[in-house]
């Protein structure tokens, strides 16, 4: 995956990790695997020069995760296996195997794993106006 960087010209700052070591963090629960090198409140595998952050989960069988999406705040959800239902102050979508959703915040977004269970990416960064459903 390619994220822009917030600024032009900066030494390229690439990361990668091993997915075993946030294996059991992510079983039900969001795990923050990308965060922005200048956000120092949190600490994640990999740092990127963008307001961006990814997550990732794995459910089982009907099992739930929350996020809450903040005002002026985007993200873009993609069901990678298995299938779920997400909810948030837009209405509910179902989602199976490969199919994405955009969420604009703000909102309290929940994502329910259907009987299958559900492994769910998802990417959050700040809203500019460019491409999103916000000014």
């Amino acid at each position: 995956m390619w994220v822009m960087p917030a600024t032009r010209g900066l030494k390229p700052n690439y990361g990668s990790m091993h997915g075993d070591k946030v294996a059991s963090s992510r079983q039900n629960a969001f795990a923050h695997l990308v965060s922005d090198v200048k956000n120092s409140a949190v600490s994640t595998p990999v740092e990127i020069n963008q307001d961006c952050n990814i997550y990732v989960t794995e459910l089982s069988n009907g099992s739930s995760v929350d996020m809450k999406i903040d005002s002026g705040r985007q993200a873009y959800m993609l069901c990678m296996e298995g299938g779920c239902e997400v909810g948030g102050a837009h209405g509910e979508e179902k989602l199976v195997r490969h199919d994405a959703a955009e969420v604009v915040g703000p909102t309290n977004l929940r994502v329910k794993a259907n009987q299958e269970g559900a492994h769910v990416l998802l990417v959050e960064m700040k809203g500019n106006g460019d491409g999103s459903r916000f000014g």
